[in-house]
């Protein structure tokens, strides 16, 4: 690839601040060794030094403070050899200031950065199939994801946040699940991963496709990657639930002018909803993570993650590596994962019942529940009726309780709805009784006391101070 004379320029003298950067480095790190060392080396590694003489000099510095022994000119000098006594005096007398530390550090991060890019750049320019540029290219995104540093906070600094963040007035972001049942109990941010699972037909993919919609409709970018629903599947089943018109209906175009109506108006209130659906039938996780970038989504939704292509010689060692991937992933890019995940029931009892699901029942492996922030799961309320009413279990909740709630699964229209517990009239009228009971003896108890002191305060002889004055 050619280069134009600005561009020559331009790169001439990015390679010139990066070396001065490189040699002021290790200048700090022999004027205030004991004061920056430690900083230096959590924000820098080797591999970041393009010059030859610099990486040697920073490799042995880093040796030297691993074995804890003195990092200065003489330690240093001593660990590389004497041919290198001018270099070191050289960067002690260049380095401008240490006070500066963080930005020479920053510039030779990213000029490595910067070089390793163009020659993953140059390398897909090299390639000669589409699947090895492909995978260069997916190295790229990684590389562009890739936290800058680790973050260590100590205690004070842990407690001034905190209150920064809860003096705050506005209120506290949390994903909004679409029933306030559960939102008063599940708190989710961003960067976080959750499981949704459940047995085939039960309606993991409608309640996943509802939630999606309703975080889209709320303003966050979605991204929906389904690996068995096709588009027009799931289109249908979301024009179903956001149109109220049946699905059968849809499925067979027997669709009437009040359908198309409410069909028409359903798609005029969410034509700028961020929603978007990827068939990812053989996608990997890095596939995912270079979509997500690329989409820039906020939340996104695997259906489901046993279809993830991974290596692994056994299904489980594939569900553990895609669970692994998918975590790291919510955590590198601040986005919220939501995967989807098959089970494996439990076996049946002597009554031919079988106990209720759990998240000892996902599929394959067990690293996934390691990795989830929370673990929702979804069963029948009567295992031998498809029809009846599906139970919502949070059976794992980092952040608060466990809990489970009733849902009434509306199949015609892919609907979910919060059913209120139920509460026998009988036994309701008995607690109010009893609250109302409670409520009375406490202001009864509350006026006797006020009594007894009023009498107390009649009872000292005019002119004697009371116990206050």
């Amino acid at each position: 690839m050619d280069l134009t004379p600005e561009n020559d320029a331009l790169q001439f003298r990015a390679a010139w601040a990066a070396e001065q950067a490189q040699q002021s480095v290790i200048g700090v790190l022999m004027i205030e060794p004991e004061k920056l060392t430690a900083e230096i080396m959590q924000r820098l590694r080797p591999e970041d030094f393009t010059d030859a003489t610099f990486r040697t000099l920073f490799t042995a510095c880093r040796q030297l403070w691993l074995d804890r022994k003195p990092v200065d000119p003489v330690t240093l000098v001593d660990r590389v050899g004497g041919a290198y006594r001018d270099t070191v005096k050289e960067a002690m007398i260049a380095t401008p200031t240490t006070a500066s530390w963080e930005t020479y550090c920053r510039i030779v991060a990213d000029y490595a950065r910067l070089r390793q890019l163009q020659n993953l750049a140059a390398a897909v320019l090299e390639c000669e199939h589409a699947d090895q540029a492909r995978e260069l290219l997916l190295r790229a995104q990684g590389m562009l994801a890739q936290r800058e540093s680790i973050r260590i906070s100590g205690y004070q600094e842990m407690a001034k946040d905190f209150l920064d963040r809860t003096q705050n007035p506005a209120p506290a972001e949390f994903l909004d699940w679409g029933f306030p049942a559960l939102n008063e109990r599940l708190f989710v941010t961003q960067g976080r991963f959750v499981v949704l699972a459940a047995e085939s037909s039960v309606g993991k993919t409608a309640l996943a496709l509802q939630i999606a919609m309703g975080l889209a409709k709320s303003g966050r970018r979605v991204g929906f990657f389904s690996l068995e629903t096709s588009q027009e599947d799931a289109a249908d089943r979301i024009i179903a639930n956001r149109a109220d018109v049946a699905l059968p209906d849809i499925k067979r175009r027997r669709l009437t002018m009040p359908d198309w109506v409410k069909i028409t108006q359903s798609m005029s209130a969410d034509q700028a909803v961020p929603f978007e659906l990827i068939e990812a039938a053989g996608c990997t996780v890095e596939d995912i993570r270079a979509t997500t970038l690329m989409r820039q989504y906020e939340v996104i939704f695997v259906d489901y993650v046993q279809l993830v292509a991974s290596k692994g010689e056994t299904p489980s060692e594939q569900v553990r590596a895609v669970s692994m991937g998918l975590h790291t992933l919510s955590l590198q890019l601040g986005c919220t994962v939501v995967g989807l995940s098959q089970v494996t029931p439990p076996q049946k009892n002597n009554q031919g019942k079988r106990p209720e699901l759990s998240k000892e029942n996902l599929r394959e492996s067990h690293q996934l529940i390691h990795d989830a922030e929370a673990i929702l799961i979804l069963d029948l309320a009567d295992l031998n009726d498809y029809g009846s009413n599906r139970i919502l279990k949070v059976d794992k909740n980092k952040d608060g309780p466990c809990t489970r709630m009733i849902l009434h699964f509306d199949a015609r229209h892919m609907r979910f709805d919060y059913v209120p517990p139920y509460e026998d009239p009988a036994v309701a009228g008995a607690r109010e009784r009893v609250e109302k009971m409670d409520a009375n003896r406490e202001a009864r108890q509350a006026a006797a006391e006020a009594e007894r002191a009023q009498v107390k305060m009649d009872e000292l002889p005019d002119g004697e101070a009371t116990p206050w004055t």
